[in-house]
């Protein structure tokens, strides 16, 4: 089916808006070029090798399993472009992030826009098609939610997603209404189909959802969707074939799927799920209070631990399909933002069962309605100027938002602070507040931090040796001991905690238990620098002159600082 009003030329007002969008979204996020990795940032880059190098490809993106970017190579790729062009420089990671989502909100506008103008929406939305597809896409650029995608760097494998899943959608509707760029606009979303494969998984649900979209927007029955457009269909299939592939030559380690012990089981994850969802609604509407982490967040072994939450969903689940029967181009709305969150918010267990950023691209979905039927509200009472006046309040105070967001990640200690604070019950934002303190060379703090972590789980390793750390530098060397034991015991074969205990022994005099310590770190970890270098130094205390050399020859030919 070709619809005319598609195929007109783009308006000046349309590429005014654009740039609008650009300009906007640029604003928003320019007070993150200087904020510093977090969280995930860390082990994702600086613990990657691979990812230093940009030949041969697929050694490159070849991440060990049970970091972000493993089993998601187009991404990973990415974050070696970013290296090969600037190290660990974060400017040019924060370009790269903001880039991205502008390019995801522009990709949304072209979308929006020529939704509006398909033959079955353009008596109605014909005339105010690229207004309110800006709206729609500055909304999307500027609500703050989308920070947890944007500013949080290593998220960029959720935001690349959402800009190839909605590129995707875009040639889609091109290739379905121009009739002279029909093959290449199909061989460009097969294209990207295949890069979002490469991106995040959830991608996986492009190939049903933009069929869907299809059927509802473009074509009059689906023996006509397959008819027209069967062979871009099963190329999108195979895309998603290789992604399967990936997943299961890159296993994500430990953090997710059916198989983990560590992992709650899938009818606990799926319960846990409806407040979960619920949650997200919430933030959709009031993006209040925003977190990094949800380490504490409940599980649910029943129904009855989530019934509010349960009837919620079920009440609006039961009204997307309902109107999908009904009133389609409403329904797929409510389509978009479910099957697009169902790779994570179903039953397949992921050990962190809540991140704001996972509402990316769903969040699409529910704006779309939201701007358009109030549109169509205020149309039918002659309230046009009152809408323009309401939308462009609503765009402004989301980028206000948004940048009073991106002020909390400008150091590790603000955007722990700031989680801890609103999830006092969370022992990994402790956790991560002490390791922040520390780094910034303020140990006490850091102690009272992982005195609550420890609180909240007595048996965090981690916990244990970031107090460790701390209290070695304020001089309380015998309770250092005393956390690196407790540690050890907990993580028997942990090479660094090894180190830092000998570096504690040795301050008590303890010269014995201190080299026994290293030389275990050597044994656990025979390429650890800095246990080598540390063992050597002991060695040469002791007079043991040619196995100092020996070690620290070793030291001086490992990598590191």
């Amino acid at each position: 089916m070709k619809a005319t009003a598609l195929n007109r030329p783009l308006s000046i007002r349309a590429l005014v808006l654009a740039t609008g969008i650009v300009i906007a979204g640029v604003a928003a996020y320019a007070n993150t070029l200087g904020a510093p990795f977090v969280f995930d940032d860390h082990g994702s880059l600086f613990g990657n090798p691979t990812l230093r190098s940009l030949w041969p490809p697929w050694e490159t993106v070849n991440v060990a399993a049970g970091s972000t970017p493993s089993g998601r190579p187009v991404f990973a790729y990415s974050l070696a472009l970013n290296y090969a062009m600037g190290g660990f420089a974060t400017p040019g990671y924060r370009i790269a992030n903001i880039a991205i989502h502008v390019l995801a909100g522009l990709a949304l506008f072209g979308v929006v826009r020529r939704t509006l103008l398909t033959e079955r929406l353009e008596d109605r939305f014909g005339e105010r098609a690229d207004i309110l597809a800006a709206i729609c896409a500055a909304l999307f650029v500027l609500h703050p939610v989308q920070t947890s995608a944007v500013t949080y760097m290593i998220q960029r494998a959720e935001s690349l997603a959402g800009l190839f899943y909605l590129t995707t959608l875009y040639c889609v509707i091109r290739s379905a209404t121009d009739e002279r760029g029909s093959t290449r606009f199909a061989i460009i979303a097969l294209a990207t189909c295949a890069l979002g494969m490469g991106s995040k998984e959830v991608m996986v649900t492009a190939p049903f959802v933009i069929a869907a979209y299809d059927r509802i927007f473009l074509s009059a029955s689906w023996r006509a969707v397959f008819n027209e457009r069967g062979a871009m269909y099963l190329g999108f299939a195979g895309t998603a074939v290789l992604l399967v592939g990936v997943v299961l030559s890159s296993p994500r380690g430990p953090s997710a799927g059916f198989e983990s012990a560590l992992l709650m089981s899938p009818l606990t994850y799926a319960w846990t799920q409806f407040g979960v969802v619920a949650h997200y609604f919430a933030l959709v509407v009031w993006p209040h209070p925003l977190v990094l982490d949800y380490a504490d967040w409940p599980l649910a072994s029943g129904p009855a631990d989530v019934a509010a939450s349960l009837g919620l969903v079920v009440a609006v689940l039961m009204a997307t399909g309902f109107a999908l029967v009904r009133h389609p181009a409403v329904g797929f709305t409510g389509l978009w933002f479910f099957a697009i969150l169902a790779p994570t918010s179903t039953i397949v267990p992921i050990k962190d069962v809540t991140f704001d950023h996972r509402l990316y691209l769903s969040l699409a979905g529910p704006i779309a309605l939201a701007v358009v039927s109030l549109d169509a509200l205020l149309a039918r009472r002659r309230l046009e100027r009152v809408g323009a006046v309401a939308a462009g309040v609503l765009v402004l105070v989301c980028g206000a938002l948004t940048v009073d967001r991106n002020a909390d990640y400008q150091s590790r200690v603000s955007i722990w602070a700031d989680a801890a604070q609103k999830r006092p019950a969370n022992w990994r934002a402790h956790h991560n507040l002490g390791l922040a303190e520390l780094a910034r060379g303020e140990p006490t703090a850091a102690i009272r931090s992982f005195d609550l972590a420890l609180a909240l789980e007595p048996d965090v390793a981690a916990a244990l040796r970031g107090r460790g750390r701390a209290r070695l530098r304020t001089q309380a060397v015998p309770l250092a001991v005393e956390d690196y034991d407790r540690a050890i015991e907990l993580e028997p074969r942990h090479a660094r905690v090894h180190i830092d205990r000998a570096a504690a022994l040795a301050l008590l005099g303890e010269f014995d238990r201190a080299l026994a310590d290293l030389e275990r770190a050597v044994a656990i970890d025979p390429n650890h620098r800095a246990a080598h270098a540390a063992l050597a130094e002991l060695l040469t205390l002791a007079g043991d002159t040619a196995r100092a050399k020996t070690h620290a020859q070793r030291a001086q030919s490992l990598p590191g600082p």
